[in-house]
């Protein structure tokens, strides 16, 4: 499972060179050990941000991908290298297309602990660190025709579809890509009330232009999981996403991270019933590196054997 890489459109912008070396290059040197190492079965973590500006909404997976910012060509850079090792070498995967994640394990154990970059998704730091001194809107006025529109799905549910897929893919099933949404689209207006309902108090704002290379409105059509994978997110209210989040928030400081793909896994082990760590999990480690060996892949792209 590849889960690896730098995931900041404004960032992507303004250092692509930093985004092609780690996002492409990284999964290219992850294809080639599994090439020479195995497995022959891969589930990426791909991004709507590979379609661009949307012609119609919600997006279908044969909406034409049309990248407007660097993050976005990387991530569909991986899928065609998908689509060529399997013609190649039979290579068999899946490609799922996150829209917004968001929300926190529910259990607490780990959840998006982003220092010191600003979050947009886990606005409960505001809350739970206030080492964030105000929320940046990306919009002249509060108004939801002018503010982003955005599908947040629950890391929950990523997590039980990343386990259909895996499921799936042993089971002999065909490669693919699949969105992972839940059809709804919220503003990020809602999402600020949503943390002041759960907070009780309100959230200060700073006012910002718009990003480049920044989508106006992302919302999937999640009629192909629910098909292929008989998955569907459980999680549709926003202002459960947000509590998580912010019942985490408190435990964000600079020597306190817990990667998401950790949640994952345990995840995967209450789904298999058995510990976690007695996987056969290898995590490849390097985010730099274009050797071709198992350990100069992307850093922390994992597989299950």
């Amino acid at each position: 499972m590849h889960f690896a890489a730098f995931a900041h459109v404004e960032e992507s912008i303004k250092s692509p060179d930093v985004y092609y070396r780690n996002n492409v290059l990284g999964s290219l040197s992850l294809l080639e050990a599994m090439r020479e190492h195995g497995p022959d079965l891969i589930v990426f973590s791909s991004s709507c941000a590979t379609y661009g500006l949307p012609i119609q909404v919600p997006m279908n997976e044969d909406h034409p991908q049309n990248p407007i910012n660097p993050y976005g060509a990387g991530k569909l850079m991986a899928e065609r290298m998908l689509q060529d090792f399997e013609a190649a070498y039979g290579l068999r995967w899946m490609s799922l297309r996150y829209f917004n994640a968001a929300g926190a394990d529910p259990e607490g154990e780990t959840g998006e602990l982003q220092w010191p970059r600003d979050p947009c998704h886990p606005i409960g730091h505001i809350f739970g660190t206030r080492r964030i001194p105000a929320f940046r809107l990306y919009a002249p006025i509060i108004q939801r025709p002018t503010v982003r529109i955005r599908d947040y799905i629950h890391v929950t549910d990523l997590a039980s579809a990343h386990l259909e897929c895996l499921l799936r893919l042993s089971r002999g099933g065909r490669s693919m890509a699949v969105n992972l949404g839940t059809g709804s689209g919220t503003s990020v207006l809602e999402i600020l009330k949503a943390v002041e309902r759960v907070g009780h108090r309100p959230v200060p704002i700073m006012h910002c232009q718009r990003r480049p290379g920044d989508p106006h409105t992302l919302v999937a059509d999640g009629h192909r999981a629910r098909a292929v994978l008989d998955w569907q997110p459980r999680y549709l209210s926003i202002d459960d996403v947000r509590c998580y989040s912010m019942e985490l928030a408190p435990l964000a400081r600079p020597d306190f991270q817990k990667p998401a793909v950790d949640y994952i896994m345990r995840h995967f082990a209450r789904k298999l019933q058995c510990p976690w760590w007695m996987r056969r999990v290898y995590r490849v480690a390097g985010t730099r590196g274009t050797h071709h060996s198992l350990n100069s892949a992307t850093q922390g792209a994992m597989w299950c054997r």
